[in-house]
């Protein structure tokens, strides 16, 4: 496992990530409704993520090195935060869709 390339894929991804995010967030009420395709692709993003960062963690644990494993494990708390705003910004998208 390239722990650097990792973390480093993940770094650039964040950025775009909650970019993405807060340009929702600020047009919230502008919005008629976000392109499901983009939304879907952050969504993936995040779970791509989180995937190869447990499975880092269980490496790090196996080999007892605990400078890696909490990188891990705050990494991995971060991309379930940023599911959970995505996954919010989804259900918002669809009620509007119902509503329009």
């Amino acid at each position: 496992m390239d722990y650097q390339n990792l973390t480093e894929r993940f770094a650039t991804n964040r950025r775009v990530i909650k970019a993405f995010i807060e340009i929702i967030n600020a047009e919230d009420e502008q919005l008629e409704a976000i392109d499901k395709v983009d939304l879907d692709h952050y969504l993936e993003l995040v779970a791509e993520h989180l995937e190869d960062f447990k499975a880092a963690q269980e490496t790090f644990e196996k080999e007892n090195d605990n400078s890696h494993l909490g990188v891990c494990r705050a990494v991995i708390n971060e991309l379930k935060n940023l599911q959970s705003q995505l996954e919010r910004i989804d259900q918002k998208n669809e009620e509007r869709k119902r509503n329009a």
